[in-house]
């Protein structure tokens, strides 16, 4: 099974670092990624994706890079079971980093 993304786009936000309870520490950048094909109007759209960083990763991320800076993220989809608030459970689901690369 193969579970594994890939974007390229530029830097939007980066956020602060935090920490868990237990001291680990993560952060999220948004990344505005353009489509790879041109709407009815002949221009590139833009997709606007969050990704959660984690250790050593969120730590050179915020320390390196600055936002317009162009990133290319890999990793995995992370899903959750939740419920609303009416207790129907749903799936939610998020980016997780597993590789950063700073691009020129």
């Amino acid at each position: 099974m193969i579970n594994t993304f890939i974007v390229e786009g530029k830097l939007k936000e980066i956020s602060e670092i935090r920490e868990t309870d237990k001291g680990i520490k993560f952060s999220r950048v948004t990344l505005d990624v353009e489509r790879n094909f041109r709407n009815s109007e002949g221009f590139y759209d833009e997709d606007t994706i969050e990704v959660e960083l984690w250790r050593g990763i969120a730590e050179i991320c915020y320390e390196n890079s600055k936002e317009g800076d162009m990133l290319s993220i890999q990793g995995r989809i992370q899903s959750s079971k939740l419920k609303t608030n009416e207790g129907k459970p749903f799936l939610a689901y998020k980016f997780v980093a597993e590789k950063v690369s700073f691009l020129s």
